[in-house]
């Protein structure tokens, strides 16, 4: 009866481990063998057209944290990683802006103060499966100053917002937010629907209105749904590339630290560089998370006590 009962858990076993295998070997190769190498690469001077055996010459390459001194103190690298920064950050006012406004999207369409809601979410979520190539060029044209639609509509083919350093990041922000708008509408939608009727019911008579029911009730109730959202968020646009590449096509003023790093990694093959800023953005993604996930936690135990 033992052995039998030890067949059929090992057996349980065997086949629960092949079910997790192509998630592990996923994880494996394209996250965590990468991940090694970029860290060993950090704290070498390896060009794979200068270095054939790149284990073989490690200690000839080897240079500690010079790569990592060089992003901040070279003038090579220092001014364009800086600027790289500054236009991520940028970016990042896309993901308060979406999350608002699919909440506002959200709640209009519940509340029934927007007739054909379903047609209307599938319209919103349409950009989110779109081809990220297609839309970054259709943009490039809607934003163009001499025949785009947006000057168009404003009557003024003065506006650069493609050679502008501060509207190109304007324009780049209005065309994630639309991109992401849908995604946040059908996550926080389906959401609100979940939420018990009952506790609506109660705040209608305590004589509560909607703009009282909706602060409340709804919005503490989407803490989780938010988080997720926001996490996620912020993880998408420091990752992004598109933007810098096909939208801007390289332009100074929208070179995101991902185009830095395929710009000194891929272009100039100096894989030390790339690789130490792509660990500093993995370091600086990861404690954005830490913090996320605090004030999350945070949140629920204030719930909880009130």
């Amino acid at each position: 009866m033992n052995r039998t009962k030890s067949k059929m858990i090992r057996r349980q076993n065997l086949i629960a481990n092949l079910y997790i295998l192509p998630i592990f070997l996923n994880f494996t190769i394209f996250l965590a063998i990468p991940l090694l190498l970029s860290a060993i690469y950090s704290f070498t001077i390896y060009n794979p057209i200068k270095h054939d055996n790149f284990f073989g010459s490690l200690s000839e390459i080897w240079v500690g944290l010079r790569q990592y001194r060089e992003l901040f103190t070279n003038l090579a690298y220092s001014k364009s990683f800086r600027n790289a920064w500054i236009n991520t950050l940028a970016f990042l006012l896309e993901v308060p802006v979406s999350l608002i406004v699919g909440l506002l999207l959200a709640w209009a369409i519940n509340s029934k103060l927007i007739k054909g809601g379903k047609v209307f979410k599938m319209l919103f979520y349409v950009p989110v499966v779109s081809s990220v190539v297609a839309s970054n060029l259709v943009w490039r044209y809607i934003f163009d100053h001499d025949y785009g639609i947006i000057n168009s509509l404003l009557n003024n083919h003065s506006i650069y917002w493609l050679r502008d350093p501060v509207l190109i990041k304007v324009a780049i922000v209005i065309k994630d937010v639309w991109a992401r708008t849908g995604a946040c509408l059908i996550l926080i939608s389906a959401t609100m629907q979940t939420i018990d009727v009952s506790l609506y019911e109660a705040a209608d008579l305590d004589g509560a209105g909607s703009l009282r029911k909706f602060l409340r009730i709804t919005v503490p109730l989407l803490k989780p749904v938010a988080f997720y959202l926001v996490v996620t968020g912020i993880m998408g646009a420091m990752k992004n590339y598109s933007n810098s590449l096909i939208f801007a096509q390289g332009a100074y003023e929208a070179q995101s630290v991902v185009y830095f790093i395929w710009e000194k990694g891929i272009k100039s093959y100096n894989y030390g560089i790339a690789s130490a800023a792509s660990i500093i953005l993995t370091l600086v993604i990861l404690v954005f998370t830490v913090i996320q996930f605090k004030f999350s936690k945070q949140g629920k135990v204030d719930d909880g006590e009130r």
